[in-house]
């Protein structure tokens, strides 16, 4: 959910073996999960990606993800 109280589909986790990359395998999973999300009622879908995953941020970037938060971690 985000700050206007909407139902938010979110995708945990996505990963595509390193043999299988630049394949497609990544944009059909990501197709089927933006399908369930529309299916479900959501308009708005989330995922997470490390700050410093250069082709994975590239990637999402060219489906139409954009930035909105930032995670900040400090170690202590």
């Amino acid at each position: 959910m985000d700050i206007s109280g909407e139902t938010c589909g979110t995708i945990p986790l996505l990963a595509v073996l390193p043999k299988s990359q630049g394949l497609g395998v990544g944009k059909i999973l990501m197709g089927y999960a933006e399908n369930w999300a529309k299916n479900s009622g959501c308009r708005l879908l989330h995922l997470e990606v490390f700050a410093n995953n250069q082709n994975a941020k590239g990637f999402y970037k060219n489906l139409g993800f954009k930035p909105e938060t930032i995670h900040m971690i400090k170690t202590i």
